[in-house]
């Protein structure tokens, strides 16, 4: 059960503190907010990655290997993350969700996923 906490505490974390429902701030290798959110087990954040270079780097230098994809489609694919050899995990939020609260379902299956070496990712 703690475990279970710690991922909740830090994937809301996470998403508040890379602003998902803003615009992108500061930009790493191209990618918007990204900011280790547990070193330890090496969870990361960020608002949308874009090209192939984005998610080479995501892989290659953050050894990351799980994404959990916060954002709908509309706002961005992650077909360059699987080329890129991450496994990725689509549990998409709405803006409506993110102002009034998400889906139960939704959160569960998004703390259920991150696991070390994780992008836990947004618009």
């Amino acid at each position: 059960m703690h475990a279970r906490l710690w991922a909740t505490l830090t994937l809301a974390a996470g998403l508040l503190w890379t602003g998902c429902a803003g615009g992108p701030h500061a930009l790493t290798h191209g990618i918007p907010n990204l900011t280790c959110i547990d070193a330890a087990q090496n969870v990361w954040c960020s608002g949308q990655p874009v090209t192939l270079a984005d998610w080479q780097y995501v892989r290659g230098s953050l050894h990351v290997t799980n994404v959990v994809k916060m954002n709908p489609e509309r706002e961005g694919s992650d077909r360059l993350a699987m080329v890129a050899g991450l496994r990725v995990v689509y549990v998409p939020i709405s803006l409506w969700q993110q102002l009034v609260g998400p889906v139960r379902a939704q959160m569960d299956i998004a703390v259920a996923n991150v696991v070390p070496n994780t992008l836990i990712h947004c618009r």
